[in-house]
């Protein structure tokens, strides 16, 4: 097989709660697969969604060149502060994106600005580009090998430090005036590489991102064939995690403020019959009157849950299921190790 142009690597999509992060990563896969909804903390894992295109970028000389690329990128949590076991689950999350990315694609609510906790998050990320470039400036005067340096010192394959893209999110709901100010702030940032405005819910400029990313991926010697991920994969996640995060985003969106934050998912069964998924979850709460919010008069509201769940399952699934759910009180779950590995949270 004949090389061709390739580039590929790893995006951390980073910010904070509702900035729009999963919203930009299904928008650039052009598939679903990190759940969304309006409120914070929706994302809890770390999520891969996986984009194999052919991407046009203008060289210095100003000739287009054609890439051939796999661009994974990493939807993270927003950035909290961690008050149990669950928090720090997430926090580690952040911390492992951190750690693999080639890019950092930092998603900022335009609407909110540059506010202080951005800023921070912003000098975090030059901090440890800094660290990473003295590591390596040292391994070479001493002619240390860099295998013996510790993971998260071990710059990109280039010796560079890792682009710093901010993306301003939500601008079609912004004043002019106001996202111009946003923009010179970021422009004082000399670490920053690039920033791009975006409206990801509408898909607007996110071509313009895409070239930017590819602009700033590492060089690969990969043949065009061997990529991290075949072509038909669009995330790591399985299906029956899908199925959880699905039943999740649907109690999100239909119960109250408080609740869902104390909501945890465990698919107890998975099984496919002929042409039916058989179906069965457990809706784990912390209190027996989130149970019986929940549950609703009648059980109106599992219903409710369940059906909007079912008819997006069966969409991704392609099949007919059969779909029940339980609702079991667990205090304290969110600092509970084993209810947490029983969910997936380890």
């Amino acid at each position: 097989m004949k090389d061709k142009n390739f580039k590929t690597g790893f995006v951390a999509v980073l910010g904070l709660p509702n900035a729009g992060k999963s919203t930009l990563m299904n928008s650039l896969v052009g598939e679903k697969v990190s759940i969304v909804t309006h409120k914070p903390q929706t994302t809890r894992d770390r999520i891969l969604g996986i984009l194999n295109q052919t991407i046009a970028e203008k060289s210095d000389k100003g000739e287009e060149v054609l890439w051939d690329t796999q661009i994974i990128f990493i939807d993270t949590p927003g950035i909290i502060d961690g008050k149990n076991l669950l928090d720090s689950y997430m926090i580690r999350n952040i911390h492992s994106a951190r750690e693999d990315a080639d890019v950092f694609l930092v998603v900022v609510d335009a609407k909110k600005g540059i506010t202080g906790r951005v800023r921070k998050l912003l000098n975090e990320l030059d901090t440890r580009n800094k660290r990473t470039l003295e590591s390596i400036q040292r391994a070479s005067k001493h002619k240390i090998s860099e295998d013996t340096l510790p993971s998260s010192l071990v710059a990109c394959p280039s010796q560079k430090a890792v682009p710093i893209i901010v993306v301003m999110n939500k601008m079609d709901i912004v004043e002019e005036d106001f996202m111009y100010e946003q923009l010179s702030i970021l422009n004082e940032m000399s670490f920053v590489t690039s920033v791009v405005s975006i409206s990801a819910m509408k898909s607007k400029n996110t071509k313009l991102l895409l070239n930017q990313i590819v602009k700033h991926l590492p060089k690969t010697k990969l043949k065009a064939g061997e990529k991290y991920y075949p072509e038909n994969v669009l995330t790591d996640k399985s299906f029956r995690f899908m199925v959880g995060e699905i039943i999740r985003e649907k109690l999100f969106t239909l119960l109250q403020a408080e609740i869902p934050f104390g909501v945890g998912i465990e698919i107890e069964k998975f099984e496919k019959d002929g042409g039916l998924y058989n179906i069965h979850a457990v809706i784990y709460c912390e209190r027996d009157t989130h149970k019986g919010i929940i549950i609703g008069k009648g059980g109106a509201m599992l219903k409710k849950v369940g059906q909007a769940a079912r008819f997006e399952i069966e969409l991704l699934l392609e099949s007919k299921v059969y779909l029940q759910l339980f609702v079991k009180v667990r205090e304290d779950w969110r600092d509970n190790r084993n209810i947490l590995k029983d969910l997936g949270y380890s």
